[in-house]
């Protein structure tokens, strides 16, 4: 089976075709993850993406699922926003803090 087949198959399939195997973290032969599916799935839980092989040929990816609940991640931007809203003392600036750093 060549790539193109592998494409085609994800085209009818509905899955992304415009990934770029050769830039996927890991890949991993099918019989190596079937015997460490559960370390697999450790590493995918951990946000890394692996490629699932059979002869050679990308047949499967493993990815870690979105989070339901985006809320921590709406925190953080807002977190991030605030932190731009903070006010500096009379008669310090940026510079100083930055020159302060470098001591």
């Amino acid at each position: 089976m060549t790539r193109g087949a592998v494409r085609s198959i994800l085209v009818l399939s509905g899955l992304n075709t415009s990934l770029n195997w050769s830039n996927c973290m890991k890949s991993i032969g099918s019989y190596e993850a079937k015997t460490n599916l559960s370390r697999l799935l450790d590493e995918v839980a951990r946000g890394e993406t692996i490629t699932i092989t059979k002869h050679g040929l990308p047949v499967a990816l493993l990815v870690p699922i979105e989070p339901k609940d985006k809320s921590k991640a709406i925190n953080l931007v807002e977190e991030i926003k605030s932190f731009k809203r903070i006010k500096l003392p009379k008669g310090t600036s940026i510079k100083d803090l930055i020159e302060e750093g470098r001591m």
